[in-house]
């Protein structure tokens, strides 16, 4: 058998390229993504996370929060929104991300701007993610029906989902068509690039 070193030294150049996150990420330059947080409580990493490695990519982040007002997370991250939710115009953006966490339930479920953003946002024909506890949101704004759907193993979630038309998965991150959701902050990687995915892919 002949050795070709050359080959496997490129193999291990790849590899290694691989496992240290050197692959290129998709290039995001002009998309603009909007990221929604609950006003209190909402989950610090499912917000970092994916802004995080979307600006790497190039795409331009806003924040939101549900009262137009300064957000404080569940462990201490304080947010300025850089726009508010009334009146928002989703055609500004490519994709609009709704952040979860335990304040998810009681301050985006039932608001009504954040639901009417929902329609809007599917209505355009825009990127709509959501993470954690806030497809309970996406349920809210009936915009599930038929659709696959995954988030935090909650049964008040899950109730919401299937009440809405939904298919609940359970998987860590489910995309249908536009719409891509995550289980929680350990799928916050894996949603990042979901949505990276579709933004690069998007007009």
């Amino acid at each position: 058998m002949i050795r070709r070193p050359y080959t496997i030294g490129l193999l291990s150049l790849l590899l290694v390229a691989a496992l240290s996150g050197c692959v290129k990420k998709p290039d995001l330059s002009g998309k603009r993504v909007l990221m929604v947080v609950s006003e209190k409580n909402f989950r610090d990493s499912e917000l970092k996370i994916p802004r995080d490695y979307l600006e790497k990519a190039g795409a331009t982040v806003e924040v939101a929060t549900s009262s137009g007002s300064e957000a404080i997370g569940v462990d201490g991250l304080r947010v300025t929104p850089d726009v508010s939710l009334q009146g928002l115009n989703v055609s500004r953006y490519s994709a609009i991300v709704f952040v979860g966490g335990p304040g998810t339930k009681k301050y985006l479920w039932p608001n009504k701007e954040a639901q009417r953003v929902v329609r809007d946002t599917v209505q355009a024909k825009k990127i709509l993610g959501a993470i954690c506890l806030a497809p309970g949101l996406l349920a809210r704004a009936d915009v599930l029906k038929g659709v696959r759907v995954t988030g935090f193993p909650d049964s008040d979630l899950k109730k919401e989902v299937q009440s809405a038309g939904g298919i609940y998965t359970g998987s860590r991150v489910e995309r249908d068509g536009l719409i891509i959701t995550a289980n929680g902050p350990s799928a916050a990687d894996a949603f990042a690039r979901a949505l990276a995915d579709a933004l690069a892919g998007s007009g």
